[in-house]
This record gives structure tokens, sequence and C-alpha cells, in this order.
């Protein structure tokens, strides 16, 4: 992870990955890991290298990873979600896109975060609620168009899952 190494190998990993300048460019990454101390994740090392190689967008994991002692379940209840973190690195970087991830749970916390962030990532929230996502176009984009129906969408998915098996990919990477 190159937030954790020199931040050469975050500017080195960019300009690997430059073949197709139109693709748009993001990142994914975790505050820091406690077992090594803790690493900021600042503009000067890490971010405006690795903006300058070509990414425009970071999707911030707002909680530090202790890597050692810890399981993953452990890690996502114990070390303290620091989205104060995040929100600085958008005021510091306005010119990119900032994407929060980390215990967002809810519309109330989104409609928060979206107050000073670009963006919200969600994970487990979506995963155990994926209705809750039936509201995003109208709550972020300002559709109009009223939701589907959960018929509409179990129809959208199956007939997602149907073309991507017959395709060859395994159901059970596609349901859960």
């Amino acid at each position: 992870v190159a937030h954790r190494r020199d931040d050469r190998v975050g500017r080195a990993e960019v300009d690997a990955d430059r073949p197709a300048p139109r693709r748009r460019r993001g990142n994914l990454v975790r505050l820091g890991d406690l077992e090594q101390g803790h690493v900021r994740l600042s503009g000067r090392r890490f971010v405006e290298p690795v903006a300058k190689a070509g990414c425009r967008t970071f999707t911030v994991h707002a909680r530090n990873a202790i890597l050692q002692g810890l399981s993953p379940k452990a890690n996502r209840e114990i070390p303290p979600l620091r989205y104060d973190f995040v929100r600085r690195l958008k005021r510091e970087h306005p010119q990119l896109d900032i994407v929060i991830n980390g215990g967002i749970r809810g519309w109330d916390e989104i409609d928060a975060a979206l107050a000073s962030v670009d963006g919200v990532m969600l994970g487990r929230a979506a995963e155990s609620d994926p209705w809750m996502l039936a509201q995003a176009d109208q709550r972020v984009f300002g559709d109009a168009s009223p939701p589907p129906t959960r018929a509409a969408v179990i129809a959208a998915v199956a007939r997602y899952a149907a073309g991507e098996v017959a395709s060859g990919t395994p159901l059970r990477h596609i349901v859960r």
C-alpha cells in the first residue's frame, strides 16, 4: 500500500498505470497502520505526489488499521473513526475528489458527510440494507423520477445475474 511506504512508491504506481489517460484514476487509502506508528496521510508525502502523477480521486477510509492483534471485525469497531482528518484533507486539496469511507450507516450521516467531501463510499450499510440505495438518485443527484419498486430491482438483478452466470461468473460472486 503506497501510503505506508515512501511517497515515491505512490508516484511510481500511478505512473506505471498511465497508458489509458481517459480512464478515471482513483486511490483507496486507509489513514495508517497503528502497529507501524500512526501514518499521517499528508498532502506533502502522499496525496500531492500521487495527484501530480494523475490521480484525482482519493477514497479515504477514516479508520486506522491495527494489523497485529485485532481481527478484521475488531478493526471495524475498535480504532476510532477520524472523519475530521478526511474533511481536513478536502480543505487542503479542494481541487481533488475526496470520498469518505468508514462507519457511515444512513442518510443523515451521508447528507452530513456530503456537506464537506465529494462523495461517500458505503460498505456494510449497503450490504445490510441495500434498499437504502433506492433513494440515492433522488437524494444525491436530484432525480425527480420515482425510485424503482423492489420488484423492479429484483427483476433487474436477476437479469444481470443470469447474464453474468452465462458468461462464467459464479453466482456466489453476485449474491450473498
